[in-house]
């Protein structure tokens, strides 16, 4: 089973709490765009490891998780994104791809993450 499955197995049991909310993806986002800022020096992947870290939701942790490893794997950042059309629509996906575009992946999550909530 893919590790994609295996989140979607995840996601989907009721013993992990309700499904992921926009205000959840906002505060996401958040998280995201003040690891990128506050770091500039800052990994990708290692962004994803403090968001990990500062949000309280498991399911979040767990979209997070395999948001930081399909990287590792090689992956695009929009590429990964759009593996999960359940959470992540085409306009965020297509928000983050102009974002990497442009080197400007935190005020992509800032804009994101006001439009979120």
């Amino acid at each position: 089973m893919s590790q994609r499955s295996d989140l979607l197995r995840d996601l989907a049991d009721p013993t992990m709490g309700d499904d992921i909310t926009n205000s959840e993806v906002a505060d996401f986002c958040k998280l995201m765009a003040k690891a990128i800022r506050d770091e500039e020096h800052l990994l990708i992947v290692n962004a994803f490891e403090v968001v990990t870290w500062e949000t309280s939701s498991s399911k979040v942790k767990l979209v997070v998780m395999y948001l930081r490893d399909e990287i590792c794997r090689g992956n695009s950042i929009p590429e990964v994104f759009r593996s999960l059309p359940d959470l992540f629509d085409d306009f965020f996906c297509n928000k983050i791809e102009e974002g990497v575009g442009a080197e400007a992946l935190a005020t992509t999550f800032d804009r994101l993450a006001k439009y979120l909530e």
